[in-house]
């Protein structure tokens, strides 16, 4: 609805910069790299210096998984227009990381971890940069960001998974992810992370294949196909007609290119290893 109202303005007013602003972070939201990308890029066509707007199609690039040094170059120059915006910092870290660069995705983290956030955004990817290494320091970084933007469906999604991964509290991961999915049902990574935990708790099948089912509804392509098998496997030892639904969705994923590598190996499809069905998708 909001994609086709910020068409028809486009259609009017083709100069109209902030509409493709718009439009574009409705892309980013729906994972629509290319569209996105396109978008900002006609922002920057008339906002040169316009420090965000780089920082977006940075995003849209890295999403698409073939620009990420275009994605460097992008953040440099939101870094460069911005360098008040410690954020841009950490979002070149990541992609630095990706891409090999070690050394100066460390010195990007260094620079992002020495200013201490002034508002909401500023700690929730505070926290984002210390998930791994400082589970601990990030959890506060995710509550203070809370303190301030109480429903935030990102700080909430990060401050489930970090709940349940780092300290193995699943039940108060899933009341953060019933929070979060409640507010916004629609939100297809949480839905696969509580269905995940629900799959991995006695006597919760059915809640944990609703979420699955619900996955490929919301989004029917091969990652969420894999997503789904991953959660029917792992209900499936009580059930074989869940094996089979879980291999048929995996077997969907494969065909179009999704997980071929780490299949075999994820362990949320061990329970599915001795199954000559299974075996014969290599």
């Amino acid at each position: 609805m909001a994609e086709s109202c910020y068409d028809r303005y486009l259609t009017l007013q083709p100069e109209g910069t902030w509409g493709y602003y718009n439009r574009g972070l409705l892309s980013l939201s729906k994972r629509n790299w290319a569209a996105a990308e396109h978008d900002f890029s006609k922002v920057l066509e008339h906002h040169s210096d316009l420090g965000w707007a780089y920082s977006h199609r940075a995003a849209a690039r890295n999403g698409m998984g073939k620009h990420n040094l275009k994605a460097i170059e992008d953040l440099s120059h939101a870094i460069q227009h911005a360098p008040q915006v410690p954020e841009f910092y950490l979002l070149r870290a990541q992609i630095h990381t990706m891409v090999g660069n070690r050394e100066l995705a460390e010195l990007d983290r260094r620079h992002f971890l020495l200013h201490e956030p002034s508002d909401f955004i500023g700690w929730l990817y505070r926290g984002i940069a210390q998930y791994d290494r400082d589970p601990k320091d990030a959890i506060m970084d995710f509550e203070k960001a809370l303190a301030v933007n109480p429903d935030s469906p990102l700080t909430l999604f990060k401050k489930a998974c970090l709940l349940a991964d780092a300290f193995g509290r699943s039940g108060d991961a899933l009341y953060v992810l019933d929070k979060l999915i409640e507010q916004n049902p629609d939100f297809s990574d949480a839905r696969f992370k509580r269905g995940v935990l629900l799959a991995n708790k006695k006597g919760n099948r059915a809640a944990a294949v609703a979420d699955a089912e619900r996955l490929i509804q919301l989004d029917p392509t091969p990652a969420r196909y894999y997503q789904a098998a991953s959660i029917y496997a792992l209900v499936s030892p009580n059930d074989r007609m869940d094996a089979t639904r879980a291999v048929h969705r995996l077997r969907f994923a494969l065909r179009h290119g999704y997980g071929v590598t780490p299949y075999q190996t994820d362990p949320n499809l061990r329970p599915l290893s001795n199954l000559k069905e299974f075996r014969r998708l290599a």
